[in-house]
């Protein structure tokens, strides 16, 4: 993690409010097993709740689940991990790295919550993504 990056995570965590704060205990977790893999993370709440994890490069990893993740964890259903170059409701591309969503979700049985192959997926994805260099 560069200065630059380590910065912009923590300005963006000293503006929580009691949503960031309380998706933040729900899934503390995920945040530490993806800055364990060397991937600074953060709560979005805008349009929906989220994980956003800064690549080295600047580009974004968007843990969310079959849309938002759910406020409460017991409804979540796998995980979706996206890439995209940029924060924000249009960006240029996006990769799929990581699904663990069940084609035809229900409500059991759910995909794998696993944090490890949800990390490891990252490292691998942004090792290969040939977007990243439009980035």
């Amino acid at each position: 993690m560069t200065g630059t990056t380590i910065e912009a995570i923590a300005a963006i965590r000293a503006e929580y409010g009691p949503r960031e704060l309380e998706a933040l205990r729900e899934y503390g977790d995920v945040v530490a097993a993806l800055e364990a893999a060397g991937l600074p993370t953060y709560v979005e709440t805008r349009g929906g709740l989220a994980l956003c994890s800064m690549a080295p490069d600047g580009s974004l990893l968007v843990v969310a689940s079959e849309e938002a993740l759910p406020s409460d964890r017991s409804q979540l259903s796998g995980w979706h991990l996206s890439h995209c170059p940029e924060d924000g409701p249009a960006a240029r591309w996006r990769c799929t790295a990581y699904d663990s969503v069940p084609a035809a979700y229900s409500a059991k049985p759910c995909g794998d919550l696993a944090l490890e192959p949800l990390a490891a997926a990252a490292l691998a994805h942004l090792a290969t993504c040939p977007k990243r260099e439009a980035a």
